[in-house]
């Protein structure tokens, strides 16, 4: 599985592959979370806009891809899109956190104090 930090314009964004037992960890907070319609959207514009997940091997708990931002998960399959809450953003901050150690430490500094995510 794959993890994609979108963070850049005009240049490739940084990306990092989970490990098995952290790919597992993953789909089960990913499970866990309410099935009830996300209120919120992807953020958009400069700077950090969330993570993409994907895995070009699989899908992902059924999904091709899934992006996480500002507090709502977004899992697509073919063109079919399915919103979640990530309440107090716990995804998200545990899957920014899995960056640690292999991204580029200023720019993990950066961004999660930009995004508070730390």
């Amino acid at each position: 599985m794959q993890v994609e930090l979108d963070v850049f314009s005009g240049r490739p964004n940084p990306h990092w592959n989970l490990t098995p037992q952290e790919a597992k960890e993953f789909i089960s907070l990913l499970q866990a979370l309410p099935q009830t319609q996300a209120q919120g959207e992807v953020k958009e514009g400069l700077g950090y806009r969330g993570l993409i997940v994907t895995d070009p091997d699989q899908t992902i708990a059924g999904y091709d891809q899934i992006v996480i931002s500002n507090g709502v998960v977004v899992a697509r399959r073919d063109s079919q899109l399915r919103q979640f809450p990530d309440k107090e953003r716990r995804l998200e901050r545990w899957l920014f956190q899995t960056g640690r150690g292999r991204l580029d430490l200023e720019l993990y500094r950066q961004v999660g104090q930009a995004a508070q995510l730390e």
